[in-house]
């Protein structure tokens, strides 16, 4: 009977240490979800892309999504904007290309009524503003994060 007592106990000890990081993720998660619209203030402006240039640029675009992507990458190539895998949607208006980058992805929009491309840069994304709040709170108070209203 004793044996048994110290299987259970010790399942018990390594199962919790086991499934205790799950639940701290679960919880997190779950406040996140839950209190959305507490977080939404500190997400960028719908503006968050500024415009690098804007040229003509006339061309026909596939219907098929692997030709349309391989078009993509023919497209960004063309123009001096590197990346792995471009990232293509299209709609009945334009598409559009993001070209991934770790910091600073452009996106690509091609409108199918003014025939031009536009290439834009985010200007401030939302995950490395957090980043530096986050881990640097002392200069995050003092200059970056000011600018953005999350001490202010």
């Amino acid at each position: 009977m004793k044996s048994m007592n110290l299987i259970f106990r010790r399942t018990h000890l390594y199962l919790g240490m086991l499934l205790i990081p799950w639940m701290f993720v679960y919880a997190f998660s779950s406040f996140m979800l839950n209190h959305g619209p507490t977080f939404r203030q500190y997400r960028p402006a719908a503006d968050a892309y500024e415009l690098l240039w804007e040229k003509d640029y006339e061309t026909g675009i596939p219907q098929n999504q692997k030709e349309l992507r391989t078009w993509a990458g023919a497209v960004l190539e063309e123009h001096g904007i590197d990346t792995v895998r471009p990232l293509v949607n299209r709609n009945s208006e334009r598409v559009l290309i993001t070209a991934q980058r770790f910091l600073r992805p452009i996106r690509v929009s091609y409108r199918f009524s003014d025939g031009k491309l536009r290439p834009s840069n985010e200007k401030v994304r939302f995950s490395s503003r957090c980043f530096v709040c986050i881990f640097d709170m002392d200069t995050a108070r003092e200059a970056s994060c000011n600018g953005y209203g999350l001490f202010s």
